[in-house]
């Protein structure tokens, strides 16, 4: 899934530079391997330090900032774009998960605007938050953004969307019990496949950096 998301915000001409964050050194390892930068998520430190203390290392606490997570398997370059374009103009815009829970991107702009309140029950907590410190979000329902796996039942609904992408073959080569193909899946980060650049769709936007969560 993190190969499908980078996919799309790779596409983007509206973003400027990614940088996954995980406390799994594998996860970080391939990240760079399809042409992210890494940042570790120490385990005592966790996600929300950890996306503040790169926000201070790069110096972007004037910059737009944007978060997401990386279990989102059918997000396209499309739907980035709709987001980052919907968030102009406010402080704050959220993308809350299909069960209404969770927060599973944030732009946030300027980026010291409010220090992430990410995890379980965020989107309640990023709400109170907002209204406590009367900060203008915006709250965005879109498909790609709000559908994510957290439960085996999640890729059977994925399994139904028919969806042309690495996570769906993925699973397509656990269906049909080809275990060669499912093997080089996961030893080979070349067997997944990266959208050429050729295809990146342009946007005259202004670009900004994103942060990608992903567990190992």
């Amino acid at each position: 899934m993190l190969m499908d998301v980078l996919s799309a915000l790779r596409k983007s001409r509206m973003i400027d530079s990614i940088i996954v964050v995980s406390a799994d050194r594998n996860v970080l390892k391939l990240g760079r391997q399809l042409g992210a930068n890494s940042l570790r998520e120490e385990p005592r430190r966790g996600l929300n330090n950890a996306i503040n203390q790169a926000i201070h290392k790069h110096k972007w606490e004037n910059s737009t900032v944007l978060v997401v997570h990386a279990d989102l398997p059918l997000l396209t370059c499309k739907e980035v774009n709709t987001f980052l374009r919907e968030a102009q103009g406010c402080p704050i815009a959220i993308a809350r998960s299909k069960d209404e829970t969770g927060t599973n991107a944030m732009v946030v702009n300027p980026a010291q605007v409010i220090r992430p309140a990410f995890g379980k029950g965020s989107y309640k907590r990023h709400i109170s938050i907002f209204h406590r410190t009367k900060l203008q979000f915006k709250v965005q329902r879109i498909q790609g953004f709000g559908f994510d796996i957290d439960e085996p039942k999640d890729l059977l609904e994925l399994m139904r969307h028919k969806a042309r992408n690495n996570t769906a073959r993925f699973l397509r080569a656990i269906r049909e019990r080809d275990f060669q193909k499912v093997l080089s899946y996961t030893q080979d980060s070349t067997g997944l496949r990266m959208a050429p650049k050729s295809s990146i769709e342009r946007e005259p936007e202004k670009t900004v950096p994103v942060f990608v969560f992903a567990r190992g």
